[in-house]
């Protein structure tokens, strides 16, 4: 119950951490946006907040990490370009980080791979190298803040995905908080720019 709603809080961590390091305060609109999204994964994740135990913690520490590698992304590319080698820095990192993990605190054995090659391979060649590589040259051209609240977007994909491949339903709060969600994904891009062009005409 709890997972989906505390991954999403990176939203608003994002801007938060932009705020500390930089000491720049973010567009407003930014602020409302952040929020507006975070209450639509809140809504599409059940809009209800189970007890929290040790799992819990360790989700939301996972999604101070996820706020972290949006946050570093956006500020290292638009100086360093090369999306792609950063990607695949990120990927390696992860990769042996993991898997010193994995050998540290599981048990592994061939037997295992065997039986979940296939959901490894999808995750580790579209969910990781594709979708994280398209990120990362996305957030060459735009600010974190503004990634993290695009990034969001997953869920609704998530959604959809389960609604066609699983044939899963959403409650009235799942479509409220998809379209929280979409709005604060639009306005986050429209709004500086009309308030932009308003501000040319005016002058």
């Amino acid at each position: 119950t709890n997972s989906g709603f505390l991954t999403g809080i990176y939203v608003l961590f994002v801007p938060i951490i932009q705020w500390l390091v930089f000491r720049t305060r973010p567009h407003a609109i930014i602020w409302y946006c952040a929020s507006i999204a975070f209450l639509g994964l809140y809504l599409l994740s059940g809009a209800s907040v189970a007890p929290f135990g040790f799992g819990d913690y360790l989700v939301l520490s996972s999604a101070v990490f996820w706020a972290l590698q949006v946050f570093l992304l956006g500020y290292l590319l638009p100086k360093l370009g090369l999306p792609l080698v950063v990607s695949v820095i990120c990927f390696l990192s992860a990769g042996l980080l993991s898997s010193a993990g994995a050998i540290g605190w599981e048990t592994v054995s061939l037997q295992i791979f065997q039986n979940g090659w296939v959901e490894i391979a999808y995750a580790a060649i579209f969910s990781t190298a594709i979708g994280f590589s398209l990120q990362a040259m996305g957030q060459q051209h735009m600010p974190a803040a503004n990634a993290a609240i695009i990034v969001s977007a997953e869920s609704l994909f998530a959604a959809a995905g389960g609604a066609i491949l699983l044939g899963e339903r959403l409650s009235g709060f799942g479509y409220v908080g998809i379209t929280l969600i979409f709005f604060a994904i639009v306005a986050v891009e429209a709004v500086p720019i009309y308030v932009a062009r308003n501000s040319k005409r005016t002058t």
